[in-house]
């Protein structure tokens, strides 16, 4: 389990370390039925993932602006942020 994801995580989602995205090994467990959402603690190397998705044609895959930080600021207050 990651580091911050022991900290705090967006109910519902499920943990994939960014280098298996950069690899290309968890390509596969996305669903073309749905949208992929990434997120991490600020939105920012999330932007690397988000690349690797669209190259491999999930087109419609975004990122969490700000990160599970904004998410905690804007949407779920109680959620800690650090």
């Amino acid at each position: 389990m990651g580091h911050e994801w022991g900290i705090v995580r967006i109910p519902g989602a499920r943990l994939v370390p960014m280098g298996e995205w950069l690899d290309g090994s968890a390509l596969p467990t996305l669903r073309q039925d749905r949208t992929p959402v990434f997120y991490c603690r600020t939105g920012v190397r999330t932007l690397r993932v988000l690349a690797v998705a669209r190259a491999a044609g999930f087109t419609g895959a975004v990122h969490l602006e700000g990160g599970v930080v904004g998410w905690a600021n804007e949407i779920d207050p109680r959620l800690p942020v650090y």
